[in-house]
């Protein structure tokens, strides 16, 4: 299982270097003296929305395996213990 969380947590810090970029480069067009570039600006937040997809793909991709990867049986088990930790 380790090698799976590891896969999945490397693939979303991936994702969170790209919105990194994001916001910076939000931040140096809003920076920029004259007009603001709206058609630039909206380049932008589309490839936002590109990466809001491709993590919540990863996500689920890898809750999916898991699923998978435990059977009925123990997912009955596991995933009610996650969501009692998660409130």
């Amino acid at each position: 299982m380790g090698c799976i969380f590891s896969r999945a947590e490397r693939e979303i810090y991936s994702v969170g270097g790209e919105y990194h970029q994001i916001q910076t480069d939000v931040l140096t067009l809003l920076s920029a003296q004259g007009d603001l570039d709206m058609e630039k600006l909206d380049e932008i937040y589309a490839r936002q929305g590109v990466l809001s997809r491709k993590k919540r793909d990863i996500v689920r991709n890898h809750l999916v395996l898991m699923r998978k990867l435990l059977g009925n049986e123990k997912s009955a088990q596991f995933f009610p213990r996650l969501l009692k930790r998660s409130k």
